[in-house]
């Protein structure tokens, strides 16, 4: 998720930014850039500019633009602002998302790392913001294949969800079935399966019975089941397999 960030911002800047929630891209560009040419601007004004410009441009889908802006706010914020200032998280963070967008992972990674550490720095262990942080370097190692990781950073943001989503949630049933999909790839079917059961009761407790999301937990929870049968089955014939082979090496 990216963040929007400089929540004090006033004036035309605070306009800009009500520009872009509304989807007037061009219209937030051309008022940013004219903020930029304004000869009294500071620095804290200047690294809000373009921050913002490079949401407009990420928002339109002009990647190399937007990675641009986010790199200029991040070389002003960091000379004059601390190292683990929140600005600077949020920069990184969605400068993350652009690079992903792009297929450059490694800076992806690393941005969101960058994030994650000043994240731990500035907020409680069970802030939901680090979870949402775990979760977004979860997915840069899922694109990487790298499972294994990406089951690590999601089971870390699991750890917060279940502090501050009731037991309930659907959100958490989300979690739960993502987690499921990691161990899925990771040939843990059986582990699969558990957290896949554990989405679907929470989508089944928390929402009506034809909503859509309850369908995909049980065509998720079926698929799972069928992949961990088949691969008991794969495993048995090949442990019969292996003992037949070893007997009538024996009796040679």
């Amino acid at each position: 998720m990216r963040k929007e960030t400089y929540p004090r911002n006033k004036g035309w800047n605070r306009l800009g930014m009500l520009l872009i929630k509304v989807g007037q891209f061009n219209e937030a560009q051309d008022l940013y850039e004219i903020l930029l040419d304004k000869k009294r601007t500071t620095d804290v004004e200047k690294a809000s500019i373009y921050y913002q410009l490079g949401w407009v441009k990420d928002s339109k889908g002009e990647n190399n633009d937007a990675i641009s802006y986010y790199q200029q706010s991040i070389k002003i914020n960091q000379q004059i602002l601390s190292p683990t200032h929140v600005n600077l998280a949020d920069s990184y963070n969605n400068i993350g998302f652009v690079y992903s967008m792009v297929g450059d992972y490694p800076n992806a990674l690393l941005s969101h790392q960058r994030a994650l550490e000043i994240y731990l720095e500035t907020f409680p262990s069970k802030h939901s913001d680090l979870a949402t942080s775990y979760r977004n370097i979860a997915v840069v190692y899922a694109k990487m294949n790298d499972y294994s990781n990406a089951l690590l950073y999601y089971q870390e943001a699991l750890v917060i969800d279940e502090k501050n989503l009731p037991s309930n949630s659907s959100d958490l049933g989300d979690s739960y079935l993502n987690i499921g999909m990691f161990f899925s790839k990771t040939g843990e079917h059986s582990e699969a399966v558990r957290y896949c059961e554990k989405a679907l009761e929470r989508a089944e407790y928390s929402l009506q019975g034809n909503h859509r999301h309850i369908q995909v937990f049980r065509n998720a929870l079926k698929h799972e089941k069928k992949k961990c049968k088949l691969f008991s089955c794969c495993s048995r014939k090949e442990i019969d397999m292996r003992s037949n082979t070893k007997e009538l090496l024996y009796d040679l």
